[in-house]
């Protein structure tokens, strides 16, 4: 049908975007689709039950590589916690050092200006 073409299209599309070497730049994209409604769009894409192996093949690699990215971070975030030596029981260490993270990471000058607003 057409519905299940445009699904199909739609996550190849999402997929191919989100198929980034740069973790970071992965992250950061994945986070603006979720952000901006994947979830639900590939939640109602779900419900549509289009019995499509293609459209299925596409949701697992999503959700796979959502799921590796996931625990890449987690790994990430606890190599920084034990590198920089940041207190978990104190708000300012955590936020000193979140604010670090998004520096080291920022692109483009709107993107630093609101990370100098933290």
């Amino acid at each position: 049908t057409k519905s299940a073409s445009f699904a199909l299209t739609t996550l190849v599309l999402v997929n191919a975007i989100l198929d980034e070497d740069d973790f970071f730049t992965r992250i950061e994209f994945r986070n603006d689709l979720l952000a901006d409604g994947l979830k639900e769009a590939i939640d109602c894409v779900k419900q549509q039950g289009f019995n499509n192996e293609c459209i299925n093949k596409q949701i697992e690699e999503f959700e796979e590589e959502l799921t590796e990215d996931e625990n890449e971070w987690g790994r990430t975030l606890d190599a920084r916690i034990k590198t920089k030596n940041i207190d978990l029981k104190d708000p300012v260490s955590m936020v000193k050092a979140l604010t670090e993270v998004i520096k080291e990471n920022t692109q483009t000058s709107i993107e630093r200006s609101l990370v100098s607003i933290i």
